[in-house]
């Protein structure tokens, strides 16, 4: 057992707040909490705030400098109502939200011997902002999510590669941009081989489209961007999954696996003519190439 002399012995117990916001939307979230521990909360030293997590771990915002003081002193078994307002993420996606108390400023969740319920943790959908997912599934003709996993026998390992991809809207730590992945579920079709088919993708003005791409080999293609009677062509130069990026690639996610090279999904960026109202994007003649998914990012 190790005391923590910081410990307030607060605990989160009921929560009312928006579950769906907007992004950069301010919102209000009603908290009750209880004092569990042994001394007074003194309303001048005790506050509530909060934090913002990808839905891989990594923090988005750790903290926005909003603090909501107690609304009284509060005695040890008592509960408290607090009314805290906080501002979404500027980026759309799925996110974790996590409420915190702050003692003599100092954050409950970054003490040591944090237990349940000392931080209160909702998941958030948050919609809009800058960037745009395209919806894909139409046009969605191999399982990929499972691909990769074939050559692991089970009595090495229990899971596959698929079972550490995200699924859903999701706001990657690279730089907030936001994707939607697809369902993974076995022998779901969760990936759009390159055949040069044509994408519709919703009217409008973007200064870049960001690509997740999964290719079997290393392969060229290019992607055409069509609106407004008008058509860009850009070039892109692929890596294969089973190795490291070779052409300025990102990886946008790194599945390790017990026998060979890790499983990447790679992302490639490729500038829109912001000037140009697209409508169409069509894809490489690449089949090698898996397209996992595509986000417009809006012209400013």
């Amino acid at each position: 057992m190790r005391v923590v002399p910081e410990d307030a012995g607060q605990k989160f117990i009921v929560h009312d707040l928006p579950q769906k916001v907007q992004a950069g939307g301010y919102y209000g979230a009603d908290l009750v909490l209880e004092n569990a521990g042994t001394s007074d909360w003194k309303r001048s030293e005790c506050s509530v705030g909060c934090h913002w997590y990808n839905l891989d771990g990594s923090e988005a915002r750790w903290d926005d400098g909003r603090r909501t003081p107690l609304p009284s002193d509060v005695a040890p078994g008592k509960r408290v109502l607090v009314k805290a307002p906080f501002v979404a993420p500027q980026t759309g996606g799925l996110y974790y939200l996590v409420w915190d108390f702050v003692s003599n400023g100092k954050w409950a969740g970054a003490l040591p011997g944090i237990r349940s319920g000392d931080t209160l943790v909702v998941p958030v959908k948050v919609t809009g902002g800058p960037h745009l997912p395209v919806d894909l599934s139409k046009y969605f003709d191999t399982d990929m999510a499972n691909y990769a996993a074939e050559s692991l026998p089970p009595f090495i390992t229990s899971f596959t590669p698929a079972d550490m991809w995200p699924s859903g809207l999701w706001e990657g730590p690279l730089d907030g941009t936001s994707f939607m992945y697809p369902g993974k579920e076995y022998g779901a079709k969760n990936a759009a081989a390159c055949k040069g088919q044509t994408v519709n993708i919703p009217n409008g003005r973007y200064s870049k489209v960001h690509i997740l791409a999964l290719p079997e080999e290393d392969a060229t293609g290019e992607f055409v961007l069509l609106g407004g009677g008008k058509k860009l062509v850009k070039k892109v130069d692929f890596s294969s999954w089973k190795g490291a990026p070779k052409h300025g690639e990102s990886v946008a996610l790194s599945c390790p696996r017990r026998t060979g090279q890790a499983c990447n999904i790679f992302r490639y960026t490729i500038d829109a003519d912001a000037s140009v109202e697209l409508s169409e994007l069509a894809l490489p003649t690449a089949p090698a190439v898996k397209i996992v998914a595509i986000t417009l990012e809006k012209a400013k």
